[in-house]
């Protein structure tokens, strides 16, 4: 955050290595202010877009 991000563009999550499963599940991303109760994204338009930009950054483990 310290080169300009801002909070609310930053969200968590992990990838399961066996599965290549990439799930939105991490403390982070409980902001009752944007309306995200939860450690998961329940935004599906966000947890789009946190996907995708998983699998760009590790495109190798993705075969991309």
């Amino acid at each position: 955050m310290n080169q300009g991000s801002k909070q609310e563009y930053l969200w968590g999550g992990g990838i399961d290595l066996e599965t290549k499963t990439i799930d939105g599940n991490s403390f982070i991303n409980i902001r009752p202010t944007q309306g995200n109760t939860s450690n998961e994204i329940l935004d599906p338009n966000i947890r789009k877009s946190f996907e995708e930009v998983t699998k760009y950054f590790f495109n190798e483990f993705y075969g991309k």
